[in-house]
């Protein structure tokens, strides 16, 4: 019955679903596109936590680590199959994982 109702107004109910098909899709705003790359090749050392987050989004996993003596953070994404390591705020060392 709605669709009797709507289509004389939207032309048919696949025009409908279709547009709608499309809102979604714009609205949505991935990480990573499926065939998208995930832009690691950016990374330099020295960049702080929230350049890395703007790059690459949230890491999946982060962990305090001590290493001779010295506090870092370590950053695991697995999308990008990177390990971030930083020290006082900022990226020493990238690590391929």
């Amino acid at each position: 019955m709605v669709d009797d109702l709507v289509r004389p107004i939207m032309g048919s109910n696949a025009a409908v679903q279709e547009s709608e098909h499309k809102r979604v899709v714009a609205e949505s705003s991935p990480l990573v596109a499926v065939d998208e790359e995930v832009p690691v090749g950016k990374l330099r050392e020295k960049m702080t936590y929230e350049e890395v987050r703007t790059l690459l989004g949230k890491p999946d996993l982060v962990e305090d680590v001590v290493t001779e003596g010295t506090k870092q953070v370590r950053w695991t994404y697995r999308e990008a199959a990177r390990i971030l390591l930083f020290e006082r705020g900022r990226l020493v060392s990238i690590a391929i994982r």
